[in-house]
């Protein structure tokens, strides 16, 4: 079972990764793909799902669903990177921001501005 009962995404800079938790693949009706937006002017990151590949979709691996409790992870240096860069993110830091969903749109929405630091990653030791 989800740790949040709310849509959420974590973003972990260091990593260039996003975890999608199972409230927000819920809110989605569980789809099979899914496909990112961001809005650079409000800094809103709109996560939009589907049955079928569409451009610049990624595939929900299969076990997001079987496991319990699974989030979601996906890589997307260029899409984390320019978080960071915008919102001039700490490199080491990760971030946790609710979202909500949008029935007119069928998407979650994430308003970037509104992240909380949810812990700090461990400094590099080599």
């Amino acid at each position: 079972m989800s740790k949040s009962a709310l849509p959420a995404i974590r973003i972990a800079i260091r990593e260039y990764k996003l975890y999608i938790n199972q409230a927000a693949l819920a809110s989605l009706k569980n789809p099979i793909y899914l496909q990112f937006l961001y809005e650079d002017e409000r800094k809103l990151l709109a996560i939009a799902g589907s049955t079928e590949k569409k451009k610049n979709s990624f595939k929900i691996p299969d076990r997001v669903y079987r496991e319990t409790g699974d989030e979601c992870c996906v890589s997307r240096m260029a899409l984390t990177e320019a978080f960071r860069l915008r919102l001039k993110w700490d490199k080491c830091e990760n971030y946790r921001v609710i979202g909500e969903f949008s029935p007119n749109i069928d998407m979650v929405v994430f308003d970037l501005t509104k992240a909380v630091v949810v812990n700090r990653c461990e400094a590099d030791n080599s």
